[in-house]
């Protein structure tokens, strides 16, 4: 829907009645029609047709997604001040509680695994739930029937391919299929003996020579490369060597706490050497400072609108170029950051970690800060954490950590089963949404 349909829309409420009933409008629980007595109660101006249409409109806008749109438009309207006012704080609010945490289950501790779908339209019929896991086909083997030709260009010829290729989700497929078919090459099992027939045998034997010289190369232990599926084994190869080369100032390659001094250096220094790694130095110097900066205010646990308007002032721009904004530094922040430079964080980590122990210097390990982990829910201290591990989410955890001292879950659980919200001084609307959760909390 565009702009100025919303305005028609809001313009049909009144921008003060939508500001002054926000949560009441949004809030599923109360039915039509208690929503219309309830405008009724509070102003009698309104005729019953009136009241309807109003809760209608309103509802709609909700129903449609368009809340926050609508909340830009008033902030950039001449709307009387207080309206103005209240709906700031909302937008504040709805932007603050966007917590932005997909991927649940991932945890920062795998960056691969397998997905087995089930079509539920065929589940129910006979002996169809029966079917065994031998039965299931496998990515890895969907791609090496279907598209052997495509990943053995891939193998060879890695970076132009991947220049070529729209569709991020094949390069995925392509480097985690290398990846397994690289462990079981170090283990022993021939590509050729375990995937080729008639049709593909020549691509089979192609992959499987390139893939004999990869091996031969190799310098890392394959219990790294396992925990590194799907990222390039080469690529893995070239940081074990620099960590080699500079093992008498090992220490400076550890990322340290987000809130230690030097921490933006270090970091910068770090994301230069995996964008030398990783990336082949594609990544410009101005995408890198983006991502170090927005990374670094994103886990000292900065508020996501300051978050999401990084070098960016919404006042000197249109609600339409300020929705772009949102959408794209959204984007930014879980494709690029909370995904991409996370994986690769957490494969730089693991390296550096696995060198670590076997050069005799585990004493640097336990200073390694868990970006990955960091990264994946917004928050670096304790207390944040647990309280998000529980379910709370980020913008209520952090405000929560204010005012929680124990340190495990049961001492958090018991803390906020017994928490004066009317001691605090959170906004109500945040109060009702933590009560919410908390209430959920077993």
């Amino acid at each position: 829907m565009k702009q100025t349909d919303v305005g028609k829309l809001l313009n049909s409420i009144s921008k003060k009645t939508f500001v002054k009933y926000y949560e009441t409008f949004k809030d599923t629980d109360i039915s039509h029609q208690e929503m219309i007595d309830r405008l009724a109660l509070d102003s009698q101006k309104f005729t019953p047709t009136s009241r309807a249409n109003k809760t209608s409109t309103a509802r709609r806008i909700f129903r449609e997604g368009l809340e926050i749109e609508a909340l830009l438009i008033i902030v950039g309207s001449r709307a009387d001040l207080d309206t103005v006012e209240k709906a700031r704080k909302l937008l504040d609010m709805e932007l603050e509680n966007n917590n932005l945490s997909g991927r649940a289950g991932r945890m920062s501790k795998d960056i691969c695994g397998n997905i087995i779908c089930i079509d539920f339209g065929k589940w129910f019929q006979d002996n169809y739930s029966n079917k065994k896991i031998e039965d299931v086909e496998f990515k890895k083997n969907l791609v090496l029937r279907d598209d052997v030709e495509k990943l053995s260009e891939f193998i060879k010829n890695k970076k132009e391919v991947v220049e070529t290729i729209k569709n991020k989700k094949e390069v995925d497929t392509y480097k985690q299929v290398e990846g397994v078919l690289v462990i079981e090459k170090i283990e022993g099992i021939s590509s050729v003996e375990a995937y080729s027939d008639e049709d593909n045998l020549s691509s089979i034997k192609e992959i499987d020579c390139i893939l004999s010289e990869i091996v031969d190369k190799n310098i890392v232990h394959k219990s790294l490369l396992k925990k590194l599926v799907g990222i390039d084994i080469i690529a893995i190869n070239n940081l074990w060597r620099l960590f080699q080369e500079n093992v008498c100032k090992i220490q400076t390659y550890i990322l340290i706490n987000p809130f230690g001094d030097g921490v933006n250096k270090r970091f910068n220094d770090i994301l230069m050497i995996i964008n030398s790694i990783f990336f082949n130095n594609s990544k410009s110097i101005d995408y890198l400072s983006a991502i170090r900066a927005v990374s670094l205010s994103w886990m000292k646990e900065e508020s996501l609108k300051n978050i999401l308007f990084y070098k960016f002032n919404p006042e000197k721009y249109s609600s339409d170029e300020i929705n772009d904004k949102i959408q794209s530094s959204i984007k930014f922040l879980n494709d690029d950051i909370r995904f991409t430079f996370s994986k690769y964080i957490y494969a730089y980590q693991e390296v550096l970690k696995t060198f670590l122990e076997q050069s005799g210097k585990q004493i640097y390990i336990e200073k390694i800060s868990n970006y990955p982990l960091f990264l994946e829910f917004g928050a670096c201290s304790k207390i944040s954490l647990e309280l998000m591990s529980l379910g709370i989410f980020r913008e209520g955890s952090i405000e929560l950590s204010k005012h929680i001292l124990g340190e495990n879950s049961q001492e958090i659980i018991n803390e906020l089963k017994h928490l004066d919200f009317g001691a605090n001084k959170m906004n109500d609307y945040l109060k009702r949404k933590l009560r919410e959760k908390i209430k959920l909390i077993r």
